[in-house]
């Protein structure tokens, strides 16, 4: 492997016999092991909350977006465009960034609901102690780049509780998002793909930071927040055969010859990371079989340990790498082709890069890093 310095990001791809780093072989398993059952939220349940609750639109969310974030040079080779968030999110300890997706992903055009808009997940760590409020989004209008405008939403699993209809956190690592439609897809770890619809964005009570739901009063509150996001489906994952399950870390929109999602995993042996391919049906949502039962229909195991994140560009794959070496500065960016080596670049991504997202039109792979006080949102142009 070498280092790869930022001023020479096109030498990558001559580079590729040099790499030490040979790809294993994929799992014996077939891709159809890979099963996602679909688990649907009762109607009613949502139908009394939609009743009770103010719906909002992206749009309207975002004229309304209460924070703004500023240009900054993140330091990313091939860099198209960055910027950071507000003094405070940048710094917090309380919640960690994750997944990224953006309109181009949620349509196939820039756009979304006449914006083009990013969503980040970051999950709270309850750190010191403090109320885990689960996983919140934040939606950002990127019409103007270089000073963006978002604002946080809170996700929330409809339940009924004691003969009434109410929400609950959603407390989930969030390490991937894709945005599909007037969907929203978070990946469970170890249990699934959670399934949220943008036609259920609500507004509730911000005054009562300690609360969640509905309360005695009859009002909502979402912890401080004006706005929470619902769960409409949970599609469980099991594993038949030998196949073991996914470790579901990271999620990502391809916009193959068929529209699918792009499963990854976390693993510290490169032999035990798996991406798996999950088609979508033409409603938007994973496409079953006559049993009920959605598979995947495409695995691939690229060799890399520690990955992050990965999107499909073309006839290869890109792969967020995060840096377990203390002594470099940054992460890495894998290009991998599946039969061939990957082809690795260090240093080319801030240290703790996070999930990728694609935008075809542009060209571009857009991520995020996670350590306080190093948090970037950036774009750049992916190597051939």
């Amino acid at each position: 492997m070498w280092t790869v310095p930022r001023s020479q990001w096109t030498a990558v791809a001559a580079l590729a016999l040099a790499v030490a780093l040979l790809p294993l072989p994929a799992h014996a398993a077939e891709a159809a092991d890979l099963r996602f059952t679909p688990e649907r939220a009762d109607r009613s349940l949502l139908d009394a909350l939609d009743a009770a609750l103010p719906n909002t639109s992206v749009s309207a969310l975002l004229d309304g977006a209460n924070r703004t974030g500023h240009a900054c040079d993140a330091p990313v080779a091939a860099l198209a465009a960055s910027f950071c968030w507000n003094d405070a999110d940048a710094a917090t300890p309380g919640w960690m960034p994750q997944g990224v997706t953006t309109s181009a992903d949620a349509t196939g055009t820039p756009d979304y609901d006449g914006r083009e808009t990013m969503i980040v997940s970051w999950y709270d760590t309850a750190d010191g102690g403090a109320t885990d409020k689960g996983v919140r989004l934040s939606f950002v209008d990127l019409t103007d780049p270089t000073a963006p405008r978002y604002r946080h939403v809170l996700l929330a699993e409809p339940v009924w509780r004691d003969g009434e209809a109410t929400f609950e956190p959603v407390r989930v690592h969030a390490g991937g998002i894709a945005w599909y439609g007037d969907r929203l897809y978070v990946v469970d770890t170890w249990n699934g793909v959670r399934v949220f619809g943008l036609d259920h964005l609500w507004r509730v009570g911000a005054d009562l930071p300690g609360a969640f739901g509905r309360q005695d009063d009859g009002t909502f509150q979402g912890r401080g927040y004006s706005y929470v996001l619902a769960q409409t489906a949970m599609y469980r994952h099991t594993a038949t055969g030998d196949a073991p399950e996914l470790r579901l870390s990271f999620i990502s929109v391809d916009r193959g010859p068929e529209d699918a999602l792009l499963l990854g995993e976390y693993a510290d042996s490169p032999g035990a990371a798996r991406l798996a391919r999950l088609p979508l049906a033409a409603d938007g949502l994973p496409r079953e079989g006559e049993d009920g039962v959605a598979r995947a229909d495409g695995v691939w195991t690229p060799g890399l340990a520690t990955a992050q994140g990965a999107v499909a560009v073309g006839d290869r794959f890109l792969l967020s790498v995060s840096d377990g070496d203390g002594d470099r500065d940054g992460g890495e960016l894998a290009v991998w082709r599946p039969g061939e080596a990957p082809v690795v670049g260090f240093d080319v991504l801030p240290q703790g890069p996070e999930s990728f997202s694609y935008w075809p039109s542009r060209d571009r792979v857009w991520s995020a890093s996670e350590p306080p006080g190093r948090r970037y949102v950036y774009a750049f142009s992916p190597p051939s």
